[in-house]
């Protein structure tokens, strides 16, 4: 229990001249983004077998410890691009699980939120919505433009980067 404790500690330190903070478990999580991302940059002929038991152990896997870290998002996209699905189902697929994710959330964070929680923090919601609708506009622009191996390639890159920055603690 003890060591169990230890892993969720945080530790400061500095880097040029920035206090940050971080864990081990989050290095540990930041670890295992990377490696996985740069399993999926090495070219394999065979796609991810898309099969129920397969299914059953990734989705486990990326939601266990996107569970314990609060990055879903990218272990399930380095779960998803395996299943080599079309753009368009790929985002769909991801988009669906979050929706789904989110929605069993939602009922454990209104029961502790005041409504002046909510009042005091309208702008901050309104501009996480127009946000969120100006990246669901600029991505279906994007998304008719560029070809599914291209789009793999920005995740991975993408992926790689949030590793290296959330083990460092900057996000």
């Amino acid at each position: 229990l003890i060591y169990m404790i230890e892993i969720f500690k945080n530790f400061h330190y500095q880097l040029f001249g920035l206090e940050l903070k971080t864990s081990f478990l989050k290095i540990a999580i930041g670890i295992l983004i990377f490696t996985f991302t740069l399993i999926e940059l090495i070219p394999n002929k065979k796609p991810f077998k898309n099969n129920s038991k397969n299914t059953i152990i990734g989705g486990l896997l990326s939601g266990f410890f996107g569970g314990i870290s609060g990055h879903q998002g990218a272990l399930r996209t380095l779960f998803l691009v395996r299943y080599k699905l079309s753009k368009e189902a790929f985002i769909a697929t991801g988009i669906a699980i979050a929706l789904a994710v989110d929605l069993t959330r939602l009922p454990v964070y209104f029961t502790n939120f005041k409504s002046n929680d909510l009042i005091n923090h309208l702008e901050l919601i309104a501009i996480a919505v127009l946000a969120a609708f100006t990246g669901a506009i600029l991505g279906k622009v994007v998304l008719n433009k560029i070809k599914i191996n291209l789009l793999h390639k920005i995740i991975s890159i993408c992926l790689l980067m949030f590793s290296i920055v959330f083990s460092l603690g900057i996000v």
